[in-house]
């Protein structure tokens, strides 16, 4: 694998874990043909706040592709191949967000993450899959993923 796209996927794995785990998404159900109406995510953005199902977060263009992220301790997880919708196409769907604002994610359990404007477009530490050396700040596709290496995630 190519140190390239070993930077890529270990970027943006950590967003997809923190912004999973912050959003308090469950992603164990199937897309079913019945009327999906469990809202698994409530955005606020300029306007009046917005839900969504699972069924139409799936229903958002999507991503695919391989991330994985350092732990505190040093230790690489990864990498995985992930499916999602990217972050930016969601904030776009309630008014966006301009430039010097923040993303503030608050999961069903209270646990709050911040994601600053620049974080948001894609700048999170890269590091080498190999060896987990520092490799700078890389830029990364920012995605709520659904799916990891072809399963529901939960």
């Amino acid at each position: 694998m190519s140190s390239k796209v070993s930077t890529i996927f270990f970027g943006i794995i950590s967003v997809l874990i923190l912004t999973g785990a912050g959003l308090g998404i469950y992603f164990g159900v199937f897309h079913e043909k019945t009327p999906d109406t469990n809202v698994v995510l409530t955005l606020q953005g300029s306007s009046s706040p917005k839900n969504y199902t699972m069924t139409e977060i799936r229903d958002f263009a999507n991503i695919t592709g391989y991330a994985g992220y350092r732990k505190s301790t040093g230790t690489l997880v990864g990498p995985n191949l992930y499916k999602g919708v990217e972050i930016s196409t969601l904030l776009n769907d309630v008014g966006g967000l301009a430039g010097g604002e923040e993303l503030e994610i608050v999961s069903s359990d209270n646990y709050k993450v911040i994601f600053t404007y620049d974080m948001l477009q894609g700048h999170f530490p890269a590091y080498d899959s190999t060896t987990g050396d520092y490799l700078g700040v890389g830029n990364f596709s920012i995605i709520l993923a659904y799916e990891m290496d072809g399963g529901n995630l939960d």
